[in-house]
């Protein structure tokens, strides 16, 4: 379709969408025939009418040049927007209600989010931004190491936590996926348990249908905001579903194995499962006129707070107990999962104190909290016996500016987080001010408590060089910040909100901008994946197998980057395991002269024929520069990676498009 038909289909949606405000806001012309009429097409054709529109939105947002032009984003948006929220309304003496406007906002933007998420859906051979490609070799170790030419009795070492390789890596239970069928698996994971997650925290069964639909898909875009690892959102789903829908013995197994898997996937999530347990648990107990048997709470929630922490438990102890100096003295990484097990002691401990001392005669809550007591006692003696707070730290540089605006993220994560968070907060705060939220006075604390530590946590780790640059380190944070809101739903706010239509101008004012915030970052995303035309891709493809031919015979491979290429047989050598790209950037920024030993006694003994690698170049970036996102990291690489390899190695040619460098042996090293 040329660009004079995109600029003619998308002049003519403004036009349609502005033709029906007019009438909205228009009552004599409401009482026109032609209105008459239009309400029965209306009633006929809504859906039609949506997903014809919407998909019109999608062609000219991800399929033309129009898509790159953020002021066509917003037009396109509000006309879209204005003309769902007609077609969704059922009422007969209007085109356009309140709550019909945002059915038409929620819906308008959880599509966009949704394509947001299927824009890297491709066939392209290459990775489409700096890790992609080496994590999708990571996703398919788990389930797919017989893709490649490996000895099956040495490990593979993968960078990537095993928790999302499981997850991410299912499509590898197939004998060959092809790439873009990887990639849209990822990008179905990648939003689909957001959603789920929203529903299901808002479940009630006084609650159903049209209402909690929305809010889900509400929530659905507020956790988009934060970027939150898929893997979390499953944990926290299991865990909602464990404490809210489960008899207790459902709820023990299945907090149990998350509490095993979260320890596979990041370790500060260790804290998570036991302290969600706890704050969904006791939140009937927190409420004013709740129901339910108080035994039958408290002993559940103990119960939870248990086996949610077994997996931290045998990580901790499996560690004190085994007989392994050495891992104490090649690496420091063991101490933070420490730090982190004891710290979820701590809060559980400060939980306990808040809400359990009122049950202390209870004999399960009194033995419950003296075997607690003992462990974290243990855990902390053992933290502090090995000098452990010290080194949590070492190696890792805080970068505290980037909470504020820097070329790392251009609202800093301060700014951002407040836009993002803000709405939810005012909202929630003001439920609680007007006794919406039936909250008591006491119990406000079991909902602050976790926020102001996963906060805190979020913001420290933001900060650590190699991070900053979004909000996904926020996650627990963020996460929580949902589990509240259904929290505060199930007592009292979904009520209300099913009387939004009766509330004051201003309020009605006020929660349409709290609930269009959310849009705003999708908006800014969908546009179209600028890629290299087939022919060059096809070409480039060509080159790199001619050269693997000629090099194949002299040496190993080794594929820093792009090691997808091996996962889809686009290429076939030998894996060599090695020197992966992010775990090369991740020792380089923990100056790890041990790993990098090894590495220089590599390239200098020549050891293998052929390198593929991303461009390398050897400038250093001034920190804030505004041409360098990652200004530090930049130059742990250059410092590192780039300089020492481009000494014993030169580039026979660059495929700047593709993101790939070819490099082989210098006859002379350089100086």
């Amino acid at each position: 379709m040329g660009v004079s038909l995109w600029l003619i289909a998308l002049i003519l949606l403004c036009v349609f969408c502005l033709l029906f405000v007019i009438v909205a806001f228009l009552p004599q012309v409401q009482e026109k025939a032609i209105v008459k009429k239009l309400f029965f097409i209306r009633t006929r054709f809504r859906w039609f009418f949506i997903v014809i529109s919407f998909l019109l939105m999608i062609l000219v947002f991800q399929y033309s040049h129009w898509g790159n032009t953020p002021n066509i984003h917003w037009v396109v948006f509000v006309s879209l927007t204005l003309f769902v929220s007609f077609c969704l309304s059922k009422a007969h003496q209007t085109l356009i209600t309140y709550t019909d406007l945002l059915a038409g906002i929620i819906i308008t933007g959880s599509v966009i989010i949704t394509f947001v998420n299927l824009i890297p859906v491709t066939d392209f051979p290459f990775s489409l931004s700096w890790s992609e490609g080496n994590r999708i070799w990571d996703y398919s170790i788990p389930f797919g190491r017989a893709l490649y030419d490996y000895p099956t009795k040495q490990p593979i070492f993968v960078y990537t936590d095993l928790g999302r390789r499981l997850l991410f890596g299912l499509p590898f239970l197939l004998l060959a996926p092809s790439i873009e069928f990887v990639r849209f698996w990822m990008a179905i994971v990648s939003f689909v348990p957001y959603a789920v997650l929203g529903w299901i925290v808002l479940s009630k069964k006084s609650i159903k249908g049209w209402l909690w639909f929305l809010a889900g898909l509400w929530l659905f875009s507020f956790l988009y905001q934060g970027g939150v690892y898929a893997p979390l959102i499953i944990v926290a789903i299991f865990v909602v579903w464990a404490c809210w829908y489960s008899p207790t013995w459902v709820a023990v197994i299945l907090t149990t194995v998350v509490g095993f898997y979260v320890y596979y996937c990041r370790i500060h999530w260790v804290i998570a499962p036991a302290v969600w347990g706890i704050l969904l648990t006791l939140s009937p107990l927190n409420s004013l006129g709740s129901k339910g048997t108080l035994k039958e709470i408290i002993k559940k929630a103990m119960l939870l707070t248990f086996s949610a922490s077994i997996g931290g438990f045998y990580f901790l102890f499996s560690y004190i107990f085994t007989v392994s100096g050495s891992l104490i003295e090649t690496s420091q990484v063991f101490y933070v999962p420490l730090f982190f097990i004891a710290l979820q002691f701590v809060l559980i401990g400060l939980l306990f104190i808040n809400h359990f001392i009122r049950f202390w005669n209870m004999p399960y809550v009194r033995t419950t909290s003296i075997v607690l007591a003992i462990l974290l006692g243990a855990a902390c003696l053992y933290l502090f016996s090995q000098n452990t707070f010290p080194l949590l730290l070492a190696g890792q540089s805080l970068l505290w500016y980037r909470l504020f605006p820097s070329p790392t993220h251009s609202l800093g994560i301060l700014l951002s987080l407040f836009i993002a968070v803000t709405p939810l907060i005012i909202f929630l705060t003001y439920c609680y001010q007007k006794r919406i939220w039936h909250l008591t006075h006491k119990a406000i604390w079991m909902v602050i408590l976790p926020l102001l530590l996963f906060l805190g946590i979020g913001l420290i780790v933001s900060v650590k060089i190699g991070g900053g640059n979004n909000l996904h380190n926020l996650d627990l944070f963020t996460v929580t910040c949902v589990l509240v809101a259904g929290i505060a739903w199930r007592n009292g706010v979904g009520d209300f909100l099913s009387k939004l239509s009766v509330q004051s101008i201003q309020f009605k004012g006020l929660f349409l901008i709290l609930v269009i915030i959310p849009f705003l970052l999708p908006m800014q995303q969908i546009r179209p994946l600028a890629l290299p035309s087939v022919e060059y891709t096809i070409d480039a493809l060509n080159q790199i197998r001619v050269e693997v031919e000629k090099a194949r015979a002299h040496g190993e491979i080794l594929f820093i980057d792009q090691r997808q290429l091996l996962t889809f047989g686009y290429i076939q050598v030998p894996l060599v395991v090695e020197y992966e790209k992010k775990l090369l950037q991740d020792r380089a920024l923990s100056q790890n002269e041990t790993y990098f030993k090894s590495f220089y006694d590599d390239l200098k003994n020549h050891r293998f024929s052929l390198i593929i690698s991303s461009p390398l170049k050897t400038d250093y970036t001034q920190v804030n520069d505004a041409g360098e996102i990652f200004g530090e990291e930049n130059n742990a690489w250059v410092h590192n990676v780039a300089k020492p390899l481009l000494r014993y190695y030169e580039p026979i040619f660059t495929l700047k498009k593709a993101g790939v460098q070819l490099l082989v042996s210098r006859a002379n090293e350089l100086e």
